[in-house]
């Protein structure tokens, strides 16, 4: 599931730039930035913290993108013959520590919307007016590693399991 940055003007997005949040990237610099290693005690299972929009944005500033009118997109379904493209809204993240203080994995829930989807062909995702009506969507996954090699899951693979709205009523009840 590739993300990209898209450049905002008006209501209109520009695909500008494939990027990561996992590797040596946005979540491990932002880590970084919040001092959180130091609350990674061996006597802890681990913590949770969160990242909002507006840090994510201040990050991609601080890794050289000149504006602050930038979104992080997921392409959900590349290689499908429809399009379905959700904007990172929120993340919240719980880093295990196992001992040495180190972050062995971090789970990751992210708070997506719908932007732009179509069911039966692809629609130019380069530039687009994205949906105003997109629905919130939950979606989870990992990552492995300390010391900048966060990556996801097993070498160049993603585990997650995205949650469409009903199906979060339903889970919520349980957690």
């Amino acid at each position: 599931m590739p993300s990209y940055l898209y450049k905002i003007n008006k209501n209109t997005y520009f695909k500008i730039d494939e990027i990561s949040l996992a590797g040596w990237r946005i979540i491990y610099n932002i880590f970084k930035r919040k001092n959180l290693y130091s609350e990674l005690k061996e006597d802890r299972n681990g913590i949770g913290w969160e990242i909002s929009k507006s840090e994510l944005k201040e990050q991609l500033l601080l890794d050289g993108y000149e504006e602050d009118h930038y979104e992080i997109v997921y392409d959900v379904e590349p290689t499908k013959i429809r399009t379905n493209l959700k904007q990172l809204e929120k993340l919240y993240l719980y880093t295990h520590n196992y001992h040495e203080n180190k972050a062995h994995w971090t789970v990751i829930m992210l708070i997506l919307k719908d932007i732009l989807f179509e069911d039966s062909r692809i629609l130019n995702k380069e530039k687009f007016d994205p949906n105003p009506n997109g629905k919130e969507i939950v979606e989870f996954l990992y990552l492995q590693g300390d010391d900048g090699s966060w990556s996801y899951g097993k070498v160049g693979q993603m585990n997650a399991a995205m949650i469409e709205p009903d199906a979060r009523d339903y889970f919520r009840k349980y957690f």
